[in-house]
């Protein structure tokens, strides 16, 4: 009897699991949005393994609505990983308040990254390929200056030109009263030098502090047309635009611009400027007059409130385009009139010369602009004052 006793009570206690380890708590899974960004990471860089990018991860616990309880990644280092790309779903990872990629190979990050710089995340980019004129403002930020920023990363021979990125910087404050302590900043920083607003090129240019040659990202092309949807768009071009002594197009199509910056007359690289479709009143006697735009080809200014023409735009004898279409033009200047073959002038206020048989014929325009204005002008011949008798 005993011995029955003894062996059922065996039997209970294997059935209670006496008779083996433990039983481990079932594994906690990662929040959907965490699992999400470690398998874009991996698909992204295949050479790494979930298990290498889990081991750099310091998690906190999360329990949701119904009581499931997940891991949310707090800490991420991944340091010395090789990595090239960062998936943009890092943006929410909601618990996070540290990111080290530190020593990597990493040359782009998409500006969608300031939301976690925004939420305070410490971020460590150092010994990385950042070296190109797309890197997000709040990554720059990470130093005090943009030179020291681009000293942490490695191979890096060249810089953004200072007076290029002060343009930039001038373009938000002035059209929107934004400065880098404003949280619209960095967003509007980033539509500004987006890859379809913004083009750069490598030039080769002598560091005057350093006294040796450097390569240094200048800006070439604004295309900044259309900004009326942008919080009042572009009504004003910094006079800084004078230090993009590279800049060979720009395009501000459709803006609120009513006067044009003296200093676009000193760029000598300038081959095509459009500023039509804005609010313009007068050019500045230095569009001609200047030290530059001795390459400039087209001048398009049709679309404005244009009424009169100084001498000095006679001087830009490599136009192949002039438009000023659809102003409020009355007279030309005899100086424009090497350029007759070249100038668009419909829609504005001129009337054709008066014939010969006028005693008192007047007008200017018998000369090198009457034909020129019969043709693309004659709806507007009603309108002028008859020619004394």
């Amino acid at each position: 009897m005993k011995r029955n006793f003894l062996l059922l009570f065996s039997l209970f206690l294997f059935s209670c699991g006496g008779g083996s380890s433990p039983t481990q708590p079932p594994s906690m899974n990662y929040y959907t949005a965490d699992q999400t960004f470690i398998d874009e990471l991996v698909n992204l860089n295949v050479y790494l393994s979930a298990d290498e990018i889990t081991a750099g991860i310091t998690t906190t616990d999360f329990i949701d609505t119904t009581g499931s309880k997940y891991y949310k990644i707090k800490e991420l280092n991944l340091s010395e990983m090789t990595l090239d790309s960062i998936p943009n779903s890092i943006t929410e990872l909601d618990s996070l308040i540290s990111l080290n990629l530190r020593d990597n190979q990493i040359e782009n990050l998409d500006p969608n990254i300031c939301e976690l710089t925004e939420r305070g995340v410490l971020i460590d980019v150092g010994l990385n390929l950042l070296c190109n004129s797309q890197v997000p403002t709040c990554i720059l930020n990470i130093e005090s200056t943009v030179p020291a920023f681009f000293s942490t990363q490695k191979e890096c021979n060249h810089n953004i030109g200072p007076g290029d990125l002060e343009f930039i910087d001038a373009m938000v404050r002035l059209n929107w009263g934004k400065t880098a302590n404003d949280p619209e900043y960095d967003s509007l920083w980033s539509v500004l030098n987006n890859e379809q607003n913004t083009i750069w090129q490598e030039f080769i240019e002598h560091d005057e502090v350093d006294e040796e040659d450097k390569v240094f990202s200048r800006i070439i092309k604004i295309n900044y047309q259309g900004f009326n949807e942008q919080g009042g768009g572009i009504h004003t071009i910094p006079s800084s635009i004078i230090k993009l002594d590279s800049l060979k197009f720009v395009y501000l199509t459709n803006n609120n611009l009513v006067t044009i910056p003296a200093e676009f007359g000193d760029l000598e690289r300038l081959e095509k400027l459009y500023l039509d479709q804005n609010h313009i009143t007068e050019i500045p006697e230095t569009i001609g007059d200047g030290e530059g735009l001795r390459k400039l080809k087209e001048l398009v200014l049709n679309d404005n409130e244009l009424t009169s023409i100084k001498t000095s735009l006679g001087n830009l004898t490599s136009l192949t385009e002039l438009d000023l279409s659809r102003n409020n033009l009355e007279t030309l200047p005899a100086s424009l009139c090497d350029l007759v073959n070249v100038i668009k002038i419909r829609y504005n206020k001129f009337c054709p010369a008066c014939t010969e048989e006028c005693e008192n014929c007047n007008s200017i325009y018998n000369s090198c602009f009457n034909d020129l204005i019969i043709v693309q002008t004659p709806d507007n011949a009603q309108n002028c004052d008859p020619c004394d008798e």
